[in-house]
């Protein structure tokens, strides 16, 4: 496992930000998580929920160190989402994106090693819709695109299209949701 490590929510712009609400969580049990806010605890069934917090903002040498375990360099403007949210939940009203934090990217990708191999070689899942599909960079182009992917599929064929980089899927996310339609292939433009 690798050593990228969760620590406090830190403060997003002064104390009475109210992004700071959540000041401590804590691992209680693996299938509890102790949230503490401004004095108050509570014990929340599963791990910290990805709607309380994302965990602390990564530094870069954090960044580097993710990048070392995944065998890749993230793109310039992910990295910048890292450094600034380090993951987010999204729902637009029609759709839900789930980005995930560095540390939970490390996970997914540390236990879904081998079936990436085998089904989608260059995978690497950054998120998810929250049910059965993943959202993830192709990393085999020097400029990885974005593709959501079902989980069960048996190779890249299925997967579709979203955007050519992360800035544009933030941008086409928040005017239309998923895009459903456009089939991906490595030859695109």
């Amino acid at each position: 496992m690798a050593t990228v490590s969760a620590r406090k929510c830190l403060p997003r712009s002064g104390p009475s930000h109210p992004g700071n609400r959540l000041l401590a969580t804590q691992r209680h049990s693996p299938q509890q998580t102790r949230i503490s806010t401004h004095g108050k605890q509570a014990v929340f069934p599963g791990p910290l929920g990805h709607h309380l917090c994302m965990g602390s903002l990564p530094t870069p040498e954090e960044i580097a160190e993710a990048e070392s375990v995944l065998l890749v360099r993230f793109p310039d403007d992910y990295r910048t989402f890292l450094l600034r949210e380090n993951g987010r939940d999204w729902d637009t009203g029609a759709d839900n994106v789930r980005l995930y934090s560095l540390s939970q990217l490390v996970r997914v990708f540390e236990t879904s090693e081998e079936y990436q191999r085998q089904r989608h070689p260059g995978l690497l899942y950054i998120g998810d819709d929250g049910s059965s599909e993943g959202l993830a960079y192709d990393t085999r182009p020097s400029n990885p695109p974005l593709v959501l992917v079902n989980y069960a599929s048996p190779g890249w064929s299925s997967g579709l299209y979203q955007a050519p980089n992360f800035g544009a899927f933030l941008d086409n996310f928040a005017s239309r949701g998923w895009d459903f339609e456009t089939p991906y292939s490595i030859n695109r433009p």
